[in-house]
C-alpha cells in the first residue's frame, strides 16, 4: 500500500464532544505539493451526473483559498479520476502522487456516496478527500497532535466492521505521525477537514474529537499560504526588483 494513499474513516453518527485544542494549523505533505497556479485536470469514472456536480461543486470551495484550477474533463486521461466503486471505502492519493498511479486506475473513491447520500455528509467526505488531493494528510498524523492513542483498543476499533482495515491501515491513517522535516505544519487543529471523529475510549488521556464537516478557519489559511495567490503589490514589487 502506498504511503501517500489516504482512507478515511466511515461516518460517525454519534460523535463524541471535543477537548480543548492550542492555536491551530493543519498539515500538508512536502514531497507531493502541487505547483501554485497549476491547472488540475479531474475525471469522473462513474456515478450519476447529479452526484458528479454535486462532487464538483463542493470539491471547488478549496479554489476560494488556494491559488490551484481544477479543470474537469470527460476522461479518462486526467490527474485525478474519481471512482464511486460501492464498498470500496472513501480514499485519496495525496497531492502529485496520484500522477505516479496507473493511467486507467482511479486516484480517488466516494465509496458511500449514491444519490441519497445527505448533502452535509457530500461536501464532509468530499472536502475531506480533496484536502489529500491538495497535499494533505490526516490532522492526527501532524507531528504536534496531542492524541495519545491506546493502540489495542484502536486496533480492534478498526480491524472489525465497518472499515475492517489491517493493522497496517490503521497504523498508517490513525497512530502513525509524520516527522516534523516531512511536513509544512504548527499547531495541531481540532477542527480541522481532515481530522476523523474520535471517542475518548480509543485515548489514553481521554482525548476526543467532533465530526467536522466544513474547512476550518485554520483549514483555509494553511492552504492559502501553500498555495498563494499573487497579490498586484506583490508583483509590483517583484517586477521593479527585477528592472
Amino acid at each position: 500500500m502506498s504511503d501517500s494513499l489516504c482512507l478515511s474513516e466511515l461516518p460517525d453518527q454519534d460523535p463524541p464532544k471535543i477537548r480543548p485544542g492550542r492555536d491551530p494549523r493543519a498539515v500538508l505533505l512536502s514531497k507531493w505539493k502541487w505547483i501554485p497556479g497549476q491547472t488540475i485536470t479531474i475525471c469522473f469514472l462513474g456515478g450519476s451526473p447529479n452526484l458528479q456536480k454535486k462532487v464538483a461543486g463542493y470539491a471547488k470551495e478549496w479554489l476560494l483559498y488556494a491559488n490551484l484550477k481544477f479543470n474537469f474533463v470527460p476522461g479518462p486521461v486526467a490527474d485525478v479520476r474519481i471512482a464511486f466503486k460501492e464498498g470500496g471505502g472513501s480514499w485519496s492519493y495525496v497531492g502529485t502522487d496520484c500522477q505516479n498511479q496507473p493511467s486507467d486506475a482511479p486516484t480517488m473513491n466516494f465509496g458511500w456516496f449514491n444519490d441519497k447520500t445527505s448533502e452535509k455528509e457530500l461536501k464532509g467526505t468530499t472536502l475531506h478527500e480533496f484536502g489529500h488531493m491538495l497535499g494533505l494528510v490526516h490532522e492526527h498524523s501532524s507531528p504536534d497532535s496531542p492524541i495519545q492513542w491506546n493502540k489495542q483498543v484502536v486496533y480492534d476499533r478498526y480491524s472489525g466492521a465497518p472499515n475492517n482495515w489491517d493493522k497496517a491501515q490503521i497504523d498508517s491513517n490513525v497512530i502513525s505521525k509524520y516527522e516534523k522535516t516531512q511536513t509544512q505544519y504548527s499547531a495541531f487543529d481540532p477542527h480541522s477537514i481532515m481530522l476523523y471523529t474520535f471517542s475518548a475510549s480509543l485515548t489514553t488521556n481521554n482525548y476526543s474529537t467532533h465530526s467536522n464537516k466544513k474547512l476550518s478557519p485554520t483549514d483555509k489559511m494553511h492552504i492559502g499560504k501553500m498555495y498563494p495567490f499573487v497579490s498586484l503589490f506583490n508583483l509590483s514589487l517583484t517586477t521593479a526588483s527585477n528592472l
